[in-house]
């Protein structure tokens, strides 16, 4: 993921959802920071592993193995501004919004 400041045109661009969640608001206490970054990455695992479980739900049936999902799910990951990648981060931005409401 990249936070870098939206105005800087250098690659690859900004990640808008972990910049905004990490860089966003940061006139807060230490550790309202350190829960926003914590509910953050609780959000990133959670949606890791929503979308790998629904990938490898195929494996009872023998037809994926788990290197073949992670790679081919890391393959669109890496693919700077794709849909699959937004989609992603969006996910992230929703389960961090429910995570939050926990602290």
């Amino acid at each position: 993921m990249n936070i870098r400041e939206r105005s800087d045109s250098g690659f690859p661009a900004q990640d808008a959802v972990p910049s905004s969640i990490l860089t966003g608001d940061t006139e807060c206490s230490q550790a309202e920071y350190t829960a926003r970054c914590c509910a953050f990455f609780a959000a990133i695992f959670r949606t890791l592993e929503q979308e790998l479980s629904g990938l490898t739900s195929r494996l009872r049936s023998g037809r994926l193995d788990i290197p073949r999902v992670v790679k081919a799910w890391n393959d669109r990951m890496c693919k700077m501004g794709s849909a699959d990648r937004t989609m992603f981060f969006d996910k992230v931005n929703m389960e961090h919004l429910a995570v939050r409401l926990c602290y």
